[in-house]
């Protein structure tokens, strides 16, 4: 691996801090029966130790050129499996095991999508331990009121229990990054906190924070809905609202 050029299209950063590769294996807790799923095993910091802990790991990666080493792990490791593909379109649901838990340093270009694309159809997941660039990870769990507020804080709040754990400097990468990085911890709730109509969620959520700085009347205007009906403050900004006022207006739409 240390002629191995790092392909920017994936977005590739490989851990190589040792106290913050411990931090997240500790996090993860007893993995003893438990399936971890891990997106971007890159040069396997993270994949190694969770082996010695876990009942099973998969990994996925896309880039070719590290299966030669993926078939070396498996060879090792009776425990170890990996699927060679792009984790933006396997289904998360037709992956093997039991107690499946998602621990990854996710690709930093595609890093949400993944997220969200698990968070809203992976419905077998106890957990996921994921690390992000530190602005998404503190958008994926602001609350009402918090500058980083957004579209993503609330689809996740809605979906799951959020919990920022730590940072992560770039100097614990090769090659670093030019920013911070963060790992949180999301463990989906059951059924959605609220039953909401989802569609109209993402389609107000939209809406608002595409104009963060106007009013909420303002920037959902076309929708011309009645805010004291819905018992809201029209001069509140998108930020100010909670959880619960997004959803009664996604739920007052037709």
């Amino acid at each position: 691996m240390n002629n191995f050029k790092h392909n920017k299209d994936f977005g590739q950063h490989f851990l190589i801090d040792e106290e913050i590769i411990n931090l997240i294996v500790l996090s993860a807790g007893d993995l003893s029966n438990k399936t971890v799923i891990e997106i971007g095993p890159g040069n396997f910091a993270i994949t190694k130790p969770l082996l010695q802990k876990a009942k099973k790991v998969i990994a996925i990666e896309i880039d070719k050129r590290l299966e030669p080493n993926l078939i070396s792990l498996k060879n090792q490791h009776t425990n170890f499996d990996y699927i060679m593909g792009d984790a933006l379109h396997l289904d998360a649901n037709a992956l093997e095991g039991d107690n499946k838990v998602l621990i990854s340093n996710l690709p930093y270009n595609v890093g949400t999508q993944i997220y969200l694309n698990y968070l809203m159809q992976a419905k077998n997941f106890e957990y996921f331990l994921l690390m992000f660039q530190l602005e998404v990870a503190k958008r994926i769990t602001a609350n009402t009121d918090d500058s980083h507020f957004g579209r993503l804080s609330l689809i996740s709040d809605l979906l799951a229990k959020r919990e920022f754990l730590f940072e992560v400097l770039p100097s614990s990468f090769n090659p670093p990054p030019k920013v911070k990085s963060a790992v949180i911890k999301i463990s989906p709730f059951a059924n959605p906190r609220i039953n909401v109509d989802i569609k109209n969620l993402e389609k107000i959520t939209n809406m608002a924070f595409n104009g963060r700085r106007k009013t909420i009347k303002n920037s959902l205007e076309e929708l011309n809905l009645n805010f004291a009906e819905l018992d809201i403050n029209p001069k509140k900004r998108p930020q100010e609202l909670s959880l619960e006022e997004f959803c009664r207006i996604a739920n007052y739409l037709p």
